[in-house]
């Protein structure tokens, strides 16, 4: 029996995985969101828009991109160019989901995260 918190950590670990390889190439090269740099899947990271510390975006998609350590954590998301190109990528539509989504509260359970764990491992095993 795991604690959510196994639970959790389970599920950030292969929702990163997946936004990562999403955008790599057939190489496993990813470039960085924000700065154009190319690393391999493995040496960048998964980039929020808004913070993971909201539940509600934490495991969304939309919110999530490729970012090297020094856009991600460096220049804390390198928020201004993600904005950028987060927008010009998914629209004003996206950005008005993005900003609602955010204001919902999300509780997540065991079974929560057990259905997007497999839903995540399914969608890396198709990559």
């Amino acid at each position: 029996k795991m604690s959510t918190t196994i639970l959790k950590k389970k599920l950030d670990t292969i929702f990163s995985i997946y936004i990562r390889l999403k955008y790599a190439d057939e190489d496993l090269n990813v470039k960085c969101f924000t700065c154009d740099k190319v690393y391999h899947y493995k040496k960048i990271q998964n980039g929020h828009f808004y913070s993971r510390g909201i539940l509600s975006l934490r495991w969304d998609e939309q919110n999530c991109r490729p970012q090297c350590y020094g856009c991600n954590i460096a220049q804390k998301g390198n928020y201004i160019e993600y904005y950028k190109r987060l927008e010009k990528e998914i629209g004003k539509g996206g950005m008005d989901y993005l900003e609602y989504k955010r204001h919902q509260i999300k509780k997540m359970g065991k079974l929560d995260y057990q259905i997007y764990i497999d839903t995540y491992t399914q969608k890396v095993a198709e990559l």
